[in-house]
């Protein structure tokens, strides 16, 4: 029987596209590797969180006959309310003989592995400053941390080689969430002299911030195919966007970025990175047109670590055939 992987991940409007497009990128990196896998998108949301189903999901996934799981949940929600359930599933995954792979986050909030721990095989915090932070290694977990395990799209790789001439507009895109985050920052834009004398173009899946904005400079996209989106992220000349994954993939394609978010835990991670990266974390006007004046009259010279998708493809098929090997002896 051929190895496969299952990928399990969530997105909505409520928690964002965050944690699809990592996964979607990862899969061009399995494809190019003959690595089979099979993606369950929402299932543990769907199953798990919302219907209770402990069983359902654990029957479903050892029908597949997968030989490693690997998780990329919304970590923040079911900390607050599932976490003992994916703790539960991860020790029936192992007993089980299934390989558990899981990318978790860095903050208190979003970390399963500084509230609990897990028998997963490995754990990916894929951040700047992991290394720095301290996580439950209680049980012998094994964990690869560092900006050198993000997994960036394939894409990314390709256009970081190619002369793009940035054009004369500021993206703002603060995930593929709803966020009253994006209206504040919509009205100071509009607002303020400085700012408002820019062009904007606005990813979001919100329909309703169309029908507010009649600006001539400010030009509202819908949600698109994720290559364009990632060619846009190239074109600007500065990104305004959330604390998600965006800033990341910006940054990798030599773009500048403002980290805008009024939700105070965030500020101490983003003010660290401040200090070796063209990124600057406001939460409010005043910081904001500093900060977009400071950022467009600076020029910057750094290189991020791309290759983060073929190392965890590397790490997976060592995983993938030693599970055979333990089965066929």
């Amino acid at each position: 029987m051929i190895p496969k992987v299952g990928l399990l991940y969530d997105y909505n409007y409520k928690i964002g596209t965050g944690h699809k497009y990592r996964m979607k990128a990862l899969s061009e990196y399995l494809n190019r590797s003959g690595i089979f896998y099979k993606e369950f998108p929402n299932f543990f949301y769907e199953t798990v969180y919302k219907n209770k189903d402990q069983t359902e999901f654990i029957n479903r996934i050892l029908s597949e006959n997968l030989d490693v799981v690997l998780f990329d949940l919304s970590t923040e929600l079911y900390i607050k309310e599932s976490k003992y359930d994916l703790v539960s599933i991860i020790n029936n995954l192992k007993i089980a003989n299934k390989n558990v792979v899981l990318i978790d986050g860095i903050f208190k909030e979003d970390c399963l592995h500084k509230n609990v721990s897990t028998k997963s095989d490995l754990i990916i915090i894929p951040y700047f400053l992991a290394k720095e932070e301290k996580f439950i290694t209680t049980l012998g977990n094994k964990f690869l941390l560092g900006e050198e395990y993000f997994i960036y799209s394939y894409t990314i790789n390709t256009l970081k080689s190619k002369k793009v001439k940035k054009e004369d507009f500021i993206l703002i895109s603060l995930g593929g969430s709803y966020s009253k985050d994006m209206y504040n920052l919509l009205d100071f834009v509009t607002s303020d002299p400085y700012l408002n004398k820019f062009e904007y173009k606005i990813i979001t899946p919100d329909k309703r911030i169309r029908d507010m904005f009649h600006n001539q400079n400010i030009h509202v996209l819908n949600l698109m195919e994720y290559q364009n989106f990632l060619y846009l992220l190239k074109k600007a000349k500065l990104v305004i966007t959330s604390t998600g994954l965006t800033k990341y993939e910006a940054l990798s394609l030599n773009t500048p970025v403002i980290v805008w978010s009024q939700d105070k835990r965030f500020k101490t991670y983003h003010k660290k990175l401040e200090k070796f990266l063209p990124l600057k974390y406001c939460d409010s006007i005043e910081e904001l047109s500093i900060s977009v004046e400071k950022l467009l009259s600076s020029t910057f010279n750094y290189n991020l670590p791309t290759k983060g998708g073929e190392k965890i493809c590397k790490i997976l098929t060592k995983l993938l055939y030693s599970e055979r090997e333990k089965l066929q002896n």
